[in-house]
C-alpha cells in the first residue's frame, strides 16, 4: 500500500478519496470494497487469510490506497504490513463537530428507509440475506467486528423505527466521542510523525500535497458526501443494482409466503367457526 487511510466515518473520507484520485492515486473506497474486497476481509476476520492476502487483493484491483470500512478500522494491520506506506488520518475540528455530523448523516440515511414497518422490514431483509452474499458478508463484518469500534453506527441495530435507532446512537454520545478522541491519540502513538498526516480537509489541498510532495492542482478542492446530497446512492448505485434481482425474488417469495399463510389461517378459523 502507498497510503493507508485511517479516518473515522464522517471525517470527509469521500472528499479525501476524490482528492487522492485527482492526484492519480487509485483508491479502493466503499464501492470497490463491496465489489471486490468484502470476501477477503471476511476470511481475514475469520482467521482464514493473512493480512498479506488482503494486501494482494488490493493489488489485484490495482489499488494502493484504502478508504472506508472495514479497511479504515483495520488500518493498523494494513500499516504494520506496509513498511513504506504513509498514513492519512482525516479529522474534524473537534469531537463535538464530528458527532454532530455523524448524527445528521445517520438521520438522512436511515430515514430514507421509511417509517414503520418499512424501516423494520428493511433491516430484517438485510438480516435474512435478501440483498445477496456480499451484503450478507458486509452485515456480518459490521455486526461482529466493526460494532466493537463504533456500536450502533456501522451496524444498523434492529430497532422498530429509524427514530429509535438514532436515539440509540445519541445515548452513546459520550462513548462515541471518546472513541473518536482515543482513535486519534492511538494513530499518533503508532505512526511516526514523518509518515502521518492528520488532516481536516477544510484546509484544502496544501497540507495533502505537501505531505505527498506533489504540486497543488489548479482545480477546486472536491467536497463530497455532504449530509443529504445523495452521494451514497451515486457511488453505490451499480452495487445495489447487482443485488436487486435477488432481492426482488426473495421479497416476492416472502410476501407470497405471508399471503399463503394468511389464507391458511383464515381457512382454519372459518372452518372452526363453521364446526361450532
Amino acid at each position: 500500500m502507498e497510503i493507508i487511510c485511517a479516518g473515522f466515518p464522517k471525517t470527509a473520507t469521500k472528499s479525501c478519496s476524490a482528492a487522492l484520485r485527482e492526484l492519480d492515486y487509485n483508491v479502493a473506497d466503499m464501492r470497490e470494497n463491496f465489489l471486490h474486497l468484502m470476501p477477503i476481509y471476511e476470511k481475514y476476520l475469520k482467521q482464514e487469510a493473512s493480512i498479506e492476502d488482503v494486501l494482494e487483493s488490493y493489488k489485484s484491483i490495482n489499488c494502493s490506497v484504502n478508504q472506508d470500512w472495514p479497511g479504515n478500522m483495520l488500518w493498523e494491520e494494513l500499516f504494520n504490513a506496509s513498511p513504506n506506506a504513509k498514513v492519512i488520518l482525516t479529522v474534524r475540528k473537534n469531537d463535538a463537530e464530528w458527532f454532530d455530523s455523524l448524527v445528521k448523516f445517520m438521520i438522512a440515511e436511515r430515514s430514507a428507509c421509511g417509517a414503520f414497518p418499512r424501516y423494520f422490514l428493511s433491516m430484517k431483509f438485510l438480516d435474512w440475506g435478501f440483498l445477496g452474499k456480499i451484503f450478507a458478508i458486509s452485515d456480518w463484518i459490521a455486526r461482529e467486528k466493526m460494532q466493537l469500534y463504533l456500536p450502533n453506527v456501522f451496524y444498523w441495530e434492529r430497532s422498530w423505527t429509524w427514530q429509535a435507532s438514532i436515539e440509540n446512537i445519541k445515548k452513546n454520545e459520550a462513548f462515541l466521542r471518546q472513541a473518536y478522541r482515543k482513535h486519534i491519540s492511538h494513530v499518533k502513538s503508532v505512526v511516526p510523525a514523518h509518515r502521518l498526516l492528520i488532516w481536516d480537509v477544510s484546509t484544502g489541498w496544501q497540507p495533502l500535497c505537501d505531505f505527498l510532495n506533489v504540486k497543488v492542482p489548479s482545480s477546486s478542492f472536491p467536497k463530497l458526501n455532504k449530509t443529504g446530497d445523495g452521494f451514497l446512492m451515486s457511488e453505490m448505485g451499480d452495487v445495489f443494482q447487482l443485488a436487486m434481482p435477488e432481492f426482488g425474488r426473495k421479497k416476492k417469495m416472502f410476501y407470497s409466503s405471508i399471503f399463503v399463510a394468511s389464507l391458511a389461517a383464515l381457512y382454519l378459523i372459518t372452518r372452526k367457526i363453521a364446526l361450532h
